[in-house]
């Protein structure tokens, strides 16, 4: 949790889906079990995103679930919110300077 400029809260999780990338290739895309195997790795991220204390206003997925376009619209129907792929893969740091940058605890 950090506080914005205006004291509005700011949410960043960072987790890991683990397996994702082997339960997703493990299957030919565009078949039934691909679809369901992308579904479950959106199941375990709205099971997270389900405990903040309000719905987010959108969701950032980066790393290596970015190479799974369809994940997006998987996530965007279950979580309500836009989801936008980071086009930097590894963008959690970078995400986290900017988080503090908004800060008002931020060194000026």
């Amino acid at each position: 949790l950090a506080l914005g400029a205006r004291g509005e809260s700011w949410y960043a999780l960072e987790g890991k889906v683990e397996q994702s990338a082997a339960r997703a290739d493990a299957h030919p895309e565009g078949t039934p079990e691909y679809d369901a195997a992308l579904r479950s790795i959106v199941r375990e991220v709205q099971n997270v995103v389900d405990r903040f204390p309000r719905k987010p206003s959108k969701i950032l997925l980066d790393g290596g679930i970015t190479r799974y376009p369809l994940l997006k619209k998987f996530q965007e129907e279950a979580s309500g919110v836009p989801v936008e792929l980071q086009t930097i893969p590894d963008a959690t740091a970078l995400g986290a300077h900017a988080l503090l940058d908004l800060s008002p605890l931020a060194p000026q």
